[in-house]
């Protein structure tokens, strides 16, 4: 069996929410995301796809610390005041607007992907494949 690409679901899963994101037509729809409304979800996402410039540009670690089910325990990042500003922030940044939001998802996800698809993958050191 040959183990699937992460970056190559990414992509896939990028593209298909940039298609949905564009064909929204009223951004301030409650969501099961509470208390996010679709514009503040959106600004989350992205938000979050961004932290992975961070990552790229980090030293690599020597280790994994936590694996990918362990990244959602609760811990001080899910504080009440963790959570606040996590939701004050996106809600802020809703504020730009529909148009204004899936441009920035879309430009966000080409980005991160580009400069992931530059990275050595498995330790190999030719890049991944990715088409944003």
């Amino acid at each position: 069996m040959i183990a699937p690409n992460p970056l190559t679901a990414l992509a896939a899963e990028t593209a298909r929410l940039s298609q949905a994101l564009n064909e929204i037509t009223t951004w301030d729809v409650v969501t099961r995301c509470t208390p996010w409304d679709a514009a503040a979800l959106c600004a989350h996402i992205t938000m979050s796809i961004g932290r992975l410039d961070a990552m790229v540009d980090a030293p690599e670690p020597s280790h994994a610390s936590v694996d990918a089910a362990g990244y959602y325990v609760p811990d001080e990042r899910f504080s009440p005041e963790g959570n606040r500003e996590r939701v004050d922030t996106a809600t802020e940044a809703a504020r730009a607007g529909g148009a204004a939001l899936a441009a920035d998802f879309d430009a966000t996800c080409h980005r991160v992907l580009a400069r992931c698809a530059e990275q050595p993958r498995n330790g190999v050191s030719s890049p991944a494949t990715a088409t944003p």
